[in-house]
C-alpha cells in the first residue's frame, strides 16, 4: 500500500513537472504593467511633439504660402501638408492608445501600433523630401522664375502678389535663400520627430507579444 502511494505521489509530481507555469504579468523587468507605465509617458511625449509638428506645419501654409505660386512645383507645400497630417494625428492616436492600454484589447494595440508606424513614414517622408528640396529648389527657381514673370505677372493676381512680396526681399537669391531656410526647418522637424514614433512602436510591438502570451 505505502509502495502504491509513493508511486502515486511520483507520477503526479511528474505531471506538475511537465506543466509549465503561466506567466506572470511582472515576470520579468519588461513586464505588461511596466510596459504599459512606459507607453502612457511616450503617449505624452507624443502628443506634444504631434502638436509642434502641426503648429511647424500650419506656420508654413499660413505665413509662408504666399510664393508658393511661384514655385515650379508642388513639393514645398506637399511637405507642410505631410507634417500637419502627421500632428493631427497626435490626439486620436493618444486616445486610441490609451483604450488599448486601459482595457488591453489586443486589437486596440495592434491598430495603435500600425498608426505608428504610418506617423513615421509621415514625418520621415515629409523630411526627407524637405532636405532633397533644400538642394534642388535653386535650380528649379533660376530655371522656371523668368518664365513665371513673363507669362504671369500682371495677368494672375496670386502670381503678382507674391512677386511683388518677392521683391521686398530684395532679389531672387534672398528669396532663394529664404525658401532653403524654411526647407531646412521642415527637414529638420521632419526627421527630427519621426524619432519619436519609433519608441513607441517598439514597446507596444513588446506589449502585444506579453499581453498574448499572459492570456494563452
Amino acid at each position: 500500500m505505502a509502495e502504491k502511494k509513493k508511486k502515486d505521489s511520483s507520477a503526479l509530481l511528474a505531471k506538475k513537472k511537465k506543466v509549465k507555469p503561466r506567466k506572470s504579468r511582472d515576470a520579468d523587468c519588461c513586464s505588461v504593467n511596466f510596459l504599459k507605465c512606459v507607453l502612457h509617458i511616450f503617449n505624452v511625449i507624443f502628443l506634444f511633439a504631434g502638436a509642434g509638428v502641426l503648429l511647424v506645419g500650419a506656420w508654413t501654409v499660413t505665413s509662408r504660402h504666399r510664393f508658393v505660386s511661384l514655385l515650379p512645383t508642388p513639393t514645398y507645400p506637399a511637405i507642410a501638408y505631410l507634417l500637419i497630417i502627421a500632428g493631427a494625428l497626435g490626439v486620436p492616436l493618444c486616445a486610441l492608445g490609451c483604450c488599448g492600454l486601459k482595457t488591453e484589447n489586443r486589437t486596440s494595440l495592434l491598430c495603435y501600433t500600425y498608426f505608428l508606424l504610418i506617423t513615421f513614414i509621415l514625418e520621415a517622408g515629409a523630411g526627407g523630401l524637405a532636405y532633397y528640396y533644400e538642394v534642388a529648389v535653386e535650380d528649379e527657381l533660376r530655371a522656371e522664375l523668368n518664365t513665371t514673370f513673363i507669362t504671369n505677372y500682371a495677368l494672375d493676381t496670386i502670381v503678382t502678389n507674391a512677386v511683388d512680396s518677392m521683391q521686398t526681399e530684395g532679389c531672387m537669391l534672398q528669396f532663394t535663400n529664404h525658401i532653403r531656410d524654411n526647407l531646412i526647418i521642415l527637414a529638420a522637424v521632419g526627421v527630427g520627430m519621426s524619432v519619436i514614433p519609433i519608441f513607441g512602436f517598439f514597446f507596444s510591438c513588446v506589449l502585444y507579444v506579453k499581453i498574448k502570451h499572459v492570456i494563452d
